[in-house]
C-alpha cells in the first residue's frame, strides 16, 4: 500500500503553513540548544549575596513557600523599594517546589529565558513572514552576552518575568490588529498589567504598539483613491496616528497607574537618589553617554560587571559624541523610512524602552546594568537583523556569506555569554570579576569582601572593606562589615573604632551599639557594654535578647539584683527565649546566696 500524503487534502493556503510550520521548528531547536549551552551550567550555580538575600534566602515571606496570606502580602505591601506581586508569587512557587536549592531557581530562569527566546521568533515570524531575520533576531536576543545577568541572576527573575509577559501582549495585539474586538483587546490589558506587576519595565509598551503599528505591522497602509491630493493623504496619515494613539488610551492609564505605584514605593524605601547627591547635569550627562554604552558593549560585549559605579565627572567628548549621534541616527532613520522603516523603528525602540532605566529619575548607585538591556536591545538586534540583508543586495552568493557571517557572529556570541555566565557561580568569583573590569567600585568590593567573610576568609576580606571606604569613605554599610571582620579577627580595638565612627552619623543605629556592646563585653569592660545596650533597649524596647543581655552583664558584675530584674523583663517579653529561664534562675540562686 502506498503511504497517504497529507498535503493532497490540503488547500495551497493549509499547505502553506504546514510548510512554514517544519520550517519553523528547526530555529526552535536551535535556539533551545544555544542557550542549554550558555544557561545550563548555572544548575550549578550559587545564590549571589547582592539581592538574592534580599529578594529570596534572607526574605522570612518567600522562604515559607507559596499561601494565601503570602500572596495577599504580595498585592497589598511593598518590599525591597520595589512593587512586583507576581515576581514574589514566583519566587514563593519556586520555594515551594524546590526549597532553597539555588539551581533550581537558576534552572526556572532559563525556562522563561527559553520561552522569550520563542516569542521573539514567533512574533517577528508572524509580523514579516520572513524566516531567517526572525531567527537571527531570536539568536542574538537569546545568547548575546548583555542578557546574561537578567538569566544568571536568581534576583533578576522580574526581567525574564515581565518580558514574558509583554510579549504575549505583543502577541495578544498582533491578534488584535487583525481580528479587532473586546475579547481580545481585553486580553492584551490583561497580559499587559501581568507583565508591569512582574516589573514595570515596559511602561513605554504603548509607545512601542504604535512603533510596530507602523512597522512591521503597517496599519498606516491604507487604500486611498489615486484621486485624492497631498494634502488630503497627509490627513488621512494624521487621522491614523490620532486614532491608533487614542486606542493605546487605556494602556497608558494602566502604566501611569504602575509609574505611580513604582516611584511612591521607591521614594519611600530611599531607592531614588536624591538630586542633591545625583545633580540633574550630571543625570542628563549619563544617560546620554549610557546609551551609547550599551551599544559599545552591544557590539565588543567584554568587561562586563554585575556593578558599574557612578562616575564622579563627565568627559565632554563623550557627552558631545553621544549628542552627536542622538541627532545623525534619527535623521538617517527618518530620511530612508520609506526603504527602510525597520532602522526609525528599531531605533525608537531602543531609545523608548530605556527611559524608565536610564538614570534620569536615579534608582540606586549604578551608572548602568547589563540586566536593563534585556528589553531595549531588540530594537538594535532588529536593525542588525533586517540592514544585513539590506545592506549586501549586490553581493555575490550573497547568502551563503550571510550564512556564514552569522554563524560566525553567533558562535562569537554564544562563546562570550557562555563565559560570561561563569562569572555568575558564586559571589567571590562574581565580584572578583568586576572589581578587575571596573575602577572605583566601591560595592563591589564591599560585596566581595562580604562573601569572603561568609566563607571565613575575614582576614582577606578586610582589605576589600578598606577599599571600599578609601574609594567612598561614606559608605557605612563598608565601615560595618569592617568592624565584624576586625571582631572575628580578635582586633576588637580596630572594631571599636570603626562601630564608633558608624555612630556619629548614626547615632540610633541599634545594631551598632548591639556590637559595640558585645565587644565591650568581650573585654570585659560591663559598664560601657551596659550603656550601649541600654540605648538600644530604649531604640527597640521590645527585643528581650538586649534585656538578656543587660542581665549577663550584671551579672559578671556580681549586681544579681539588676541581672534578675533585666532577666524577667525579657521573659515577660519573649517567655520561649532559649537559655534566659536558666540565667534567671541562676542569677536568683547567686542572689539569695549573696544575701544569706
Amino acid at each position: 500500500m502506498r503511504a497517504v500524503d497529507m498535503r493532497t487534502f490540503m488547500s495551497r493556503s493549509e499547505e502553506k503553513v504546514f510548510r512554514r510550520t517544519l520550517a519553523d521548528y528547526p530555529v526552535y531547536l536551535l535556539l533551545l540548544v544555544l542557550i542549554f549551552f550558555v544557561f545550563f551550567q548555572t544548575r550549578t550555580h550559587d545564590f549571589i549575596n547582592y539581592d538574592d538575600e534580599t529578594y529570596i534566602t534572607s526574605n522570612p515571606h518567600i522562604a515559607q513557600g507559596l499561601n494565601v496570606q503570602n500572596m495577599i502580602r504580595a498585592f497589598s505591601t511593598s518590599y525591597a523599594s520595589n512593587w512586583h506581586p507576581l515576581t514574589w508569587i514566583s519566587h514563593m512557587m519556586d520555594i515551594q517546589i524546590y526549597g532553597m536549592n539555588p539551581g533550581a531557581h537558576h534552572f526556572t530562569n532559563m525556562l522563561f529565558h527559553i520561552a522569550n527566546s520563542f516569542l521573539i521568533f514567533f512574533l517577528f515570524r508572524k509580523m514579516t513572514d520572513d524566516l531567517w531575520k526572525s531567527c537571527f533576531l531570536a539568536v542574538l536576543f537569546a545568547i548575546h552576552p548583555l542578557h546574561v545577568e537578567s538569566v544568571a541572576w536568581v534576583a533578576e527573575r522580574k526581567d525574564v518575568l515581565s518580558t514574558f509577559f509583554g510579549l504575549i501582549t505583543l502577541w495578544g495585539y498582533v491578534r488584535y490588529v487583525k481580528n479587532p474586538g473586546r475579547y481580545l483587546y481585553s486580553l492584551v490589558l490583561i497580559f499587559y498589567s501581568l507583565s508591569l506587576m512582574s516589573k514595570p519595565m515596559l511602561v513605554t509598551l504603548p509607545f512601542i504598539l504604535l512603533l510596530m503599528d507602523y512597522w512591521p505591522l503597517r496599519r498606516y497602509d491604507q487604500n486611498i483613491p489615486c484621486e485624492e491630493k497631498s494634502q488630503q493623504r497627509s490627513y488621512g496619515f494624521t487621522s491614523l496616528v490620532l486614532r491608533f494613539s487614542i486606542e493605546k488610551l487605556p494602556l497608558v492609564i494602566i502604566a501611569m497607574g504602575s509609574c505611580f505605584i513604582t516611584l511612591l514605593v521607591q521614594q519611600k524605601g530611599g531607592a531614588v537618589g536624591a538630586v542633591t547627591m545625583f545633580p540633574l547635569w550630571d543625570r542628563i550627562a549619563n544617560a546620554l553617554i549610557t546609551y551609547i554604552a550599551y551599544i559599545e558593549k552591544m557590539i565588543w560585549p567584554f568587561d562586563l560587571a554585575v556593578i558599574y559605579p557612578y562616575p564622579s565627572s563627565f568627559l565632554m567628548d563623550e557627552i558631545v559624541l553621544a549628542g552627536v549621534v542622538f541627532a545623525v541616527v534619527p535623521t538617517i532613520g527618518f530620511m530612508v523610512v520609506k526603504r527602510f522603516p525597520y532602522i526609525i523603528v528599531g531605533w525608537l525602540w531602543y531609545i523608548g524602552t530605556l527611559v524608565p532605566v536610564i538614570g534620569l529619575v536615579q534608582i540606586g548607585s549604578q551608572s548602568m546594568a547589563d540586566r536593563y538591556t534585556y528589553i531595549p536591545l531588540i530594537g538594535i538586534f532588529i536593525i542588525i537583523s533586517w540592514g544585513a540583508a539590506d545592506l549586501t543586495t549586490g553581493w555575490v552568493h550573497r547568502k551563503k556569506k550571510l550564512a556564514l557571517c552569522a554563524m560566525i557572529f553567533g558562535l562569537c556570541m554564544t562563546i562570550s555569554a557562555h563565559v560570561q555566565t561563569r562569572y555568575w557561580k558564586n559571589s567571590i568569583q562574581l565580584f572578583r570579576h568586576a572589581i578587575e573590569v571596573t575602577s572605583g567600585n566601591w560595592i563591589a568590593n564591599n560585596n566581595l569582601g562580604c562573601a569572603l567573610s561568609q566563607k571565613g576568609h575575614a582576614h582577606q576580606a578586610i582589605p576589600h572593606f578598606q577599599e571600599a571606604l578609601r574609594i567612598n569613605p561614606e559608605y557605612d554599610d563598608a565601615r560595618y562589615n569592617l568592624g565584624l571582620a576586625f571582631v572575628a579577627r580578635n582586633r576588637f580595638n580596630d572594631a571599636i573604632d570603626q562601630f564608633s565612627r558608624l555612630l556619629v552619623t548614626r547615632p540610633e543605629d541599634k545594631d551598632v551599639h548591639i556590637r559595640l556592646g558585645r565587644i565591650y563585653g568581650l573585654q570585659k569592660r560591663f559598664d560601657k557594654a551596659i550603656d550601649h545596650f541600654t540605648i538600644a533597649a530604649a531604640l527597640d524596647p521590645d527585643d528581650a535578647g538586649i534585656y538578656n543581655n543587660i542581665g549577663v552583664f550584671y551579672a559578671n558584675q556580681k549586681d544579681f539584683r539588676k541581672a534578675v530584674f533585666f532577666f524577667q523583663k525579657a521573659i515577660t517579653i519573649k517567655p520561649d527565649m532559649p537559655g534566659v529561664e536558666k540565667n534567671l534562675k541562676k542569677a536568683r540562686e547567686m542572689l539569695s546566696d549573696k544575701i544569706l
